[in-house]
């Protein structure tokens, strides 16, 4: 696994790139399609505030499951001294302070969502950063060939689980003409939506190099941390393998386009696996 920054939604960017240098990062992931808050409605519903804090809301929920409350947060705490929070992520003290609604003004100013991402921007990171680009959040053929044409070496096809356009194109429904595009020029990366092994092998036969998963590891991680991480990749691992041998294939490579029907489609003479 090589270690990547993800430089998203960073107002004036080009700064952290010697940071990130320094640091030993290999790869940086460029975020390019939440240039705006995400409108989290449930998150708006439950109070939620960033940066995370505990509230009188929060509280009761979690004496209404006493076995997380012991099993997950207080081991943490006790391994840790405290909550569990964004370890990769410092929050500066004064947006703590003020954290009163899903985003204050002082963390919100932390975050730095920026609308004025352009191309150029790109190119200035492509200049500036020796080492493996990749480009988050590419739906349509188009800007994943504008990607490759501004050096980046790969993309993540993702439509961010649908938490920023919820109307926007499946990953999954994008990949085929994405790779027609772009051929071998880039890395393919998808992700959004991934919850059993067979979504793994969807993504593989239309056209991605790579499959990223998020969500079911992080339910492993809130219901049992660590271990309900590696939990939940056991799981995955074992629909991976099982959806093979009823495929008949017996390795990754061998996964390919004549593997998965979308919709309309009909089977095509020749390409069945015996």
């Amino acid at each position: 696994m090589v270690p990547a920054l993800c430089l998203a939604r960073c107002r004036s960017r080009l700064r952290h790139h010697q940071r990130a240098l320094d640091a030993g990062f290999e790869g940086l992931v460029v975020t390019v399609d939440s240039p705006v808050y995400n409108n989290r409605e449930i998150d708006v519903r439950n109070g939620l505030v960033f940066p995370p804090r505990v509230t009188l809301k929060t509280a009761i929920d979690s004496l209404k499951h006493p076995r997380w409350l012991v099993g997950t947060a207080g081991r943490y705490y006790l391994a840790e001294g405290k909550l569990p929070a964004f370890s990769n992520i410092h929050v500066p003290e004064e947006a703590k302070a003020e954290a009163t609604g899903y985003v204050s003004a002082k963390s919100s100013s932390f975050l730095n969502r920026n609308e004025t991402l352009t191309w150029d921007f790109l190119k200035r990171v492509r200049d500036a950063w020796p080492h493996k680009l990749l480009v988050k959040g590419v739906l349509h053929p188009d800007d994943a060939v504008t990607a490759a044409d501004c050096g980046a070496d790969g993309i993540f096809v993702s439509n961010h689980a649908g938490n920023v356009n919820d109307t926007a194109v499946t990953p999954w429904d994008a990949l085929p003409a994405i790779r027609q595009a772009v051929g071998d020029r880039l890395t393919i990366i998808a992700d959004s939506g991934v919850r059993r092994g067979s979504d793994v092998l969807k993504g593989l036969a239309l056209g991605a190099d790579v499959i990223a998963i998020g969500r079911a590891t992080l339910y492993g991680v809130g219901a049992a941390g660590e271990a309900g991480a590696t939990r939940a990749l056991e799981i995955l691992e074992s629909e991976i393998t099982r959806t093979m041998a009823v495929l008949g294939v017996t390795d990754i490579p061998s996964i390919g386009r004549e593997h998965i029907l979308l919709p309309n489609e009909l089977p095509v003479s020749g390409t069945g696996t015996g």
